[in-house]
């Protein structure tokens, strides 16, 4: 993923973290909306609340001046994100 603009200080992280939340909860609440209707959907349920809590904690982890930020280290939840792009653009 490429993005727009580099984020330049701690702000700017906090704030595409909170924009990634937004959009996670955003999916999250629309699986639950199809139920089991949509199967490719709510399988994919479960990889959505591993990258919402991946996400809450890393927020919480920055807030809190736990976190480094530019480690050049993958997030430990980054996997499952891969894997639910891949079936994402699948379901396209």
């Amino acid at each position: 993923m490429k993005l727009c603009t580099k984020p330049r200080n701690v702000d700017d992280y906090v704030e595409l973290i909170n924009q990634a939340l937004f959009e996670i909860e955003d999916l999250i609440l629309c699986a639950e909306d199809e139920g089991e209707a949509d199967a490719e959907f709510s399988a994919v349920m479960p990889d959505l609340r591993v990258i919402e809590a991946g996400l809450k904690a890393l927020h919480a982890e920055i807030l809190g001046g736990d976190y480094i930020i530019g480690r050049g280290e993958d997030l430990p939840f980054m996997p499952v994100v891969q894997r639910c792009a891949r079936v994402c653009r699948s379901l396209s």
